[in-house]
């Protein structure tokens, strides 16, 4: 004979679990950005990065349209933490939106190991930019971000 095959009901608990662990990991991953895009495009990474932020969210939806049995307060509390990658996400809209706007001037320089480091400058305002180094290898479609600090500009004489 053959033992029937008990399934668990779902719970609230174990959803709001995964949806929790996705939240954790998409906000981490956008928050370190191990990756971007090589230049002149890097300054549409954030919208990439975006994606895993928010991913939380239609997995709470599929999670919710399967009715799951337990207590009801849990995917408001989700929500509401849920507000903290949602804000983030938003950061990295703002500031993908503010990068692209400018064109950036990009220096790209050959290393030994047949690497090539590109420095870019993105200049916001008259006297301050931001410098960004990547590192990866010639024509990749990704590079790894080296360093990010603001320029050393010169000052204005009176």
């Amino acid at each position: 004979m053959e033992a029937a095959a008990t399934t668990r009901p779902l719970t609230w608990r174990r959803s709001a679990v995964i949806v929790l662990i996705v939240m954790a990991v998409g906000t981490l991953l956008a928050w370190w950005e191990p990756i971007w895009l090589s230049p002149p495009h890097f300054a549409t990474t954030d919208y990439l990065y975006m994606i895993p932020a928010l991913l939380w969210i239609p997995v709470l939806m599929y999670f919710g349209f399967r009715h799951p049995v337990g207590w009801r307060w849990i995917p408001v509390l989700l929500m509401l933490v849920g507000f903290v990658p949602i804000l983030f996400a938003l950061g990295l809209g703002f500031r993908a939106a503010l990068l692209s706007t400018i064109e950036p001037t990009c220096v790209e320089q050959s290393l030994a190991d047949g690497q090539t480091l590109y420095t870019c400058r993105i200049s916001l305002l008259a006297d301050s930019a931001i410098d960004f180094t990547f590192e990866g290898s010639k024509g990749a479609l990704f590079v790894r971000l080296w360093s990010l600090q603001p320029a050393m500009t010169q000052a204005a004489s009176p």
